[in-house]
């Protein structure tokens, strides 16, 4: 029974959390009203999250069904440019899998247990992880609305194209945490797909180089 409240309050905590970054980041249309976009964004993602907490314990790169929720949330309701409401729920998901995965990592080096082993419904690692995995989402998640003036500086383009290194790497550490096949097959498998992430990483940070260089010359003509 405690289980059921604590994953439940957990669940709600994160879809209060989730919700409220969505709209302090791109806001709420004119024609809408916010405490009740509020309250449907909130009970949508409480239900998705109780769900997937009853098809698997760690949903890995599943998480990015959500997005499509979160997607369609942010085009229905909230405002922003088109390029905005991508990059943010890319964003959102990044840290979600991000905090995910450095709480619970954070919490099987200290009691050295494998991370799939502590995430386990019904363990006191489990309730640890949980709780770092939220005040880590926290701090991403005002750090991000901190940022946001820094963030719209820059193009559209500029935006969309370096949210997609988190993306990425996101999905390479989930297909990388959750290989529960140790066949050789499916060892070299993960393997590819981690040498794939990365080079399609180092590839977008040399273009995000090159885009860089002509935003910097373009501002030293305008000061020349």
């Amino acid at each position: 029974m405690m289980d059921i409240i604590f994953e439940n309050a957990i669940n709600l905590f994160q879809s209060v959390v989730v919700t409220s970054f969505l709209m302090a980041s791109l806001g709420c249309k004119d024609k809408y009203n916010k405490k009740c976009t509020g309250i449907i964004g909130i009970v949508i993602t409480f239900i998705y999250l109780t769900v997937s907490n009853h098809i698997v314990y760690f949903e890995s790169v599943g998480i990015y069904i959500y997005m499509v929720y979160s997607l369609i949330f942010s085009f229905v309701v909230l405002g922003g440019t088109i390029i905005e409401k991508i990059f943010y729920n890319i964003m959102m998901i990044c840290c979600l899998a991000g905090s995910s995965l450095l709480g619970g990592g954070l919490v099987s080096l200290v009691v050295k247990k494998d991370f799939l082993v502590i995430i386990e419904y019904g363990t006191v690692y489990r309730y640890a992880g949980a709780v770092l995995n939220q005040l880590l989402l926290i701090f991403f998640f005002i750090f991000l609305i901190k940022i946001k003036k820094l963030l719209i500086a820059k193009d559209n383009k500029y935006m969309f194209i370096m949210s997609m290194i988190p993306a990425i790497s996101v999905i390479v550490c989930c297909f990388m945490v959750y290989r529960s096949d140790n066949s050789y097959e499916m060892n070299v498998i993960y393997t590819f797909i981690a040498m794939a992430g990365i080079i399609i990483i180092n590839v977008i940070s040399v273009f995000l180089l090159i885009m860089e260089q002509k935003l910097y010359e373009q501002k030293m003509r305008q000061v020349l």
